[in-house]
């Protein structure tokens, strides 16, 4: 996420990380334009980070499954920037 703006008062890498986590986890996906965990609603907060983190690259949607829902998986690329964020918590615990 390249943004600066906060949502809901949680800073954008937060969210870019809150959100490869969920899609690392192989259960989120997406019915039009609402994204499912494990087939329950996520909140809102995450909802314009998934689309942008699909914008971006770091995020795809697999192809429709015929029930209208598409998988979100992690690209290689988001996988590097998940594994460079934890990275950067490891070695700055709060």
């Amino acid at each position: 996420m390249t943004g600066t703006a906060s949502v809901d008062g949680l800073r954008p890498e937060l969210l870019t990380t809150l959100a490869l986590r969920r899609a690392l986890g192989r259960g989120v996906a997406r019915s039009g334009e609402v994204y499912l965990d494990y087939g329950h609603p996520m909140g809102r907060y995450l909802t314009g980070t998934f689309t942008e983190l699909i914008d971006c690259g770091l995020l795809a949607l697999a192809d429709d499954d015929g029930w209208g829902l598409r998988r979100v998986t992690v690209t290689d690329a988001g996988q590097a920037r998940y594994a460079h964020i934890c990275g950067i918590l490891r070695r700055n615990p709060r």
